[in-house]
C-alpha cells in the first residue's frame, strides 16, 4: 500500500510539475517575443543635418547627449565636425557623446560602396576650392600658397587641376577606393580632358595618395607618384604638413608645367573653373 501510496503521489506530482512547466515556459515564450518590440529604437541613427538642426533649435545639451548615445551617429565624425558642431552651438556634452560613439564604432566595410560619402558628411561636402584642408592642419599661409599655385596652373596652357584634399582618418577604407571615388564624385579635371589630380593626406591613418584622371597617366605615372610621396614622407614623419604637402603638390605642378612648357608666376590665387 505504501509502495502505491507512494507511487500515486509521484504520478500527481509530475503531473503538477509538467503542467507548471508548460505555464512558466508558455509565459517565457511570450516575454521573449515581445522583448524586441519594447528595444526597438523609436528613430534611426541620427544623421550630421538632424544633429544640427536641434542643436539650432536649443535642445539641451544633456538631452542631445542621451539621444545621441542611445541611437548612434549614421556619420563618421572627425575633429572637423567637432569643431563645426562647437561654432554652432552643441554644448560639451553633445560633444562628448559623439567623440564616445566615433571611438567605439564600427570601421567601414572598405569594400562597401559609398565609404568616402560616410568619411565626408554631406554626400561629399563640394569642394571649398583647390586646397579642401578638411583635417585642419595646414596653416592659412600654406593654403594660401597652395591655392595660388594651383590657381595659376588651372588658369595656364597646361589646362590641369590640382586639388588637395586632407582628412583625419579613412576609418579602415581602402586609400585608392575612397581617392577615386572622391575623384569622381567632385569631377576633378576640365571636361573633355580628364586632365585632373587629386592630392589626398589621410593625417591619423599615415596614408597618402595621388590620383589622376586619364588624360594625366602618362605625364604622372604610378611610378612618378610614388616617388613624390616618398619624398615628402619624412617631412610628415616630422609632423612638418605645411612642408610634407606643399613639397607634393610643388613636384605635380611642376611635372604638369614642365610637360606642357609653362611658366607660371606669383599671380594670386584663383577659385576652380567648372
Amino acid at each position: 500500500m505504501k509502495v502505491r501510496h507512494f507511487t500515486c503521489c509521484r504520478q500527481r506530482s509530475g503531473i503538477t510539475g509538467a503542467f507548471l512547466f508548460w505555464v512558466f515556459l508558455a509565459v517565457a515564450v511570450a516575454a521573449w517575443s515581445q522583448a524586441p518590440t519594447r528595444q526597438q529604437p523609436s528613430v534611426s541613427k541620427l544623421t550630421l543635418s538632424q544633429i544640427e538642426d536641434l542643436v539650432s533649435h536649443g535642445v539641451p545639451d544633456s538631452t542631445m547627449h542621451m539621444e545621441i548615445l542611445r541611437h548612434g551617429l549614421a556619420f563618421i565624425p572627425d575633429p572637423g565636425t567637432l569643431e563645426s558642431l562647437g561654432r554652432k552651438g552643441a554644448g560639451p556634452q553633445t560633444l562628448a557623446a559623439i567623440e564616445t560613439f566615433f571611438r567605439n564604432s564600427t570601421p567601414i566595410n572598405s569594400k562597401s560602396s559609398g565609404a568616402a560619402a560616410e568619411i565626408l558628411p554631406r554626400n561629399f561636402l563640394p569642394p571649398v576650392g583647390y586646397v579642401n584642408d578638411f583635417a585642419h592642419i595646414l596653416s592659412p599661409e600654406a593654403v594660401a600658397r597652395l591655392d595660388r599655385v594651383c590657381g595659376q596652373l588651372d588658369h595656364s596652357r597646361a589646362n590641369a587641376q590640382v586639388f588637395i584634399v586632407t582628412i583625419y582618418t579613412l576609418n579602415r577604407a581602402d586609400t585608392a577606393d575612397f581617392a577615386k571615388e572622391l575623384f569622381n564624385k567632385w569631377g576633378i579635371g576640365h571636361k573633355g580632358s580628364n586632365r585632373g589630380v587629386l592630392v589626398l593626406l589621410a593625417v591619423n591613418d599615415h596614408k597618402d595618395r595621388i590620383t589622376v584622371g586619364y588624360g594625366m597617366e602618362s605625364i604622372l605615372t604610378d611610378a612618378k607618384a610614388a616617388e613624390i610621396l616618398r619624398e615628402a614622407a619624412p617631412r610628415f614623419h616630422a609632423n612638418d604638413f605645411d612642408g610634407g604637402v606643399t613639397q607634393i603638390v610643388g613636384r605635380v605642378v611642376r611635372v604638369i608645367a614642365d610637360d606642357a612648357n609653362v611658366k607660371l608666376g606669383d599671380a594670386p590665387g584663383q577659385q576652380p573653373q567648372r
